[in-house]
């Protein structure tokens, strides 16, 4: 997983942050995109329930939608902003665990990849879009093309 250190506010002017759009937590490897409030509170207030003993695809399927999700709702709502019940966090979060990847939403839902690939972000068409032309290429050097496609093709970056 890799990110970029840009952050555009509603304006459209971009700024470099020192806050980290990507982590590990335990297990976990989460990236972030959109308001940096909520990765914020992911890192520092977010306590992952414990995985299923279980390793399968089904299991981890069950678990993103009974236990992680409601979980992370919980986090969120104990912000002020999010108290209402109708409202719904601007995040848009890549989840990596157990070889799996997991896009989760401001909804709570979710979303497992078959490509094997995903991307979040005002850069993820062109980032999608290289990560699908170059399979074949080292993976550190498919996420290194596709964060430059990103910052080539999208003004916030």
């Amino acid at each position: 997983m890799a990110g970029d250190s840009a952050q555009s506010d509603d304006e459209g002017n971009i700024f470099q942050i020192a806050d980290k759009k990507v982590w590990r937590q335990g297990d976990f490897v989460f990236g972030c995109a959109d308001d940096p409030r909520y990765a914020q509170l992911i890192r520092h207030a977010f306590d992952p329930p414990p995985l299923p003993k279980v390793r399968t695809i089904e299991a981890l399927e069950r678990y993103f939608t009974v236990e992680f999700a409601p979980e992370l709702r919980k986090t969120f709502r104990s912000d002020t902003e999010l108290k209402a019940e109708d409202k719904h966090p601007d995040l848009e979060m890549i989840v990596g665990v157990r070889g799996c990847i997991f896009e989760v939403y401001g909804t709570f839902s979710w979303a497992r990849p078959l490509d094997g690939f995903a991307a979040v972000g005002s850069g993820h068409l062109p980032a999608r879009a290289v990560m699908s032309v170059l399979p074949n290429l080292h993976p550190r050097n498919r996420l290194k093309k596709a964060l430059e496609a990103a910052c080539k093709f999208t003004t916030s970056c």
